[in-house]
């Protein structure tokens, strides 16, 4: 049988490419999301993965979640890594998948003179 532990840093994987895939796709939200500037987009989604991350830490110690985490000073520093490491899933996930608006093929048709 598969045994499956659910742990913080899976947590705070998925809800990152969760995002990265919500603010490429869907499309309300894409197209609120592609009018703002590259530094606004990048605080927008550090924003929402910090956000993520403490609401998943707080809720992990608080019993909001059934998880393996002990609420110790390690398991804060452990959890610090594992934000680290959801931005940057984030952030190759959106990279990665993020359709482009360009086409792919420039065609040129000769006209007559």
């Amino acid at each position: 049988m598969l045994t499956f532990e659910v742990t913080p840093t899976i947590i705070l994987t998925v809800i990152a490419v969760v995002l990265a895939f919500l603010f490429d796709y869907f499309p309300l939200l894409r197209d609120w999301y592609d009018t703002k500037s590259k530094a606004d987009k990048r605080i927008i989604m550090l924003a929402l993965l910090l956000a993520s991350g403490v609401l998943t830490f707080t809720g992990s110690c608080l019993g909001w979640f059934n998880t393996n985490l002990i609420c110790t000073v390690q398991a804060g520093v452990d959890f610090f890594i594992a934000l680290i490491q959801a931005i940057t899933y984030n952030q190759g996930f959106h990279m990665l998948t993020k359709p482009e608006n360009k086409p792919i093929i420039k065609i040129n048709v000769p006209t007559k003179r």
